[in-house]
């Protein structure tokens, strides 16, 4: 399959908000776990006057670094679907191609019976 360079430049694009789109994701669930353990530590020790409000305190970083990280990836989403629609609506026979290169979906090999 021979490619033109436009579409090449397309194919490169959709494959880097892939890879931003991926890495967003990875960051906002670590970052939600990190809410659900700072949760614990303040149920657990919350209560007590000598470190109770250090853990509230992670807890109220830990959220602010969740949504931070909710928000870059709904925005990562939005710019790889709107790289990838692009690209299949300038170049209409790159989207076979971006499903087997950027979402690792080879093709399924057919065998006669």
């Amino acid at each position: 399959m021979e490619i033109t360079t436009g579409e090449l430049e397309h194919l490169v694009n959709v494959a880097k908000a892939y890879g931003v789109r991926t890495d967003a994701r990875t960051r906002s669930k670590d970052a939600k776990v990190a809410v659900e353990e700072a949760e614990v530590q303040v149920r657990h020790f919350g209560r007590f006057a000598d470190c109770g409000d250090g853990y509230r305190s992670q807890l109220d970083e830990a959220k602010g670094v969740f949504s931070a990280a909710l928000a870059s990836e709904i925005a990562s989403e939005k710019a790889f679907k709107r790289s990838r629609l692009t690209a299949i609506e300038q170049h209409p026979g790159l989207q076979q191609l971006i499903e087997e290169v950027v979402y690792d979906k080879p093709k399924p090999i057919l065998t006669a019976a």
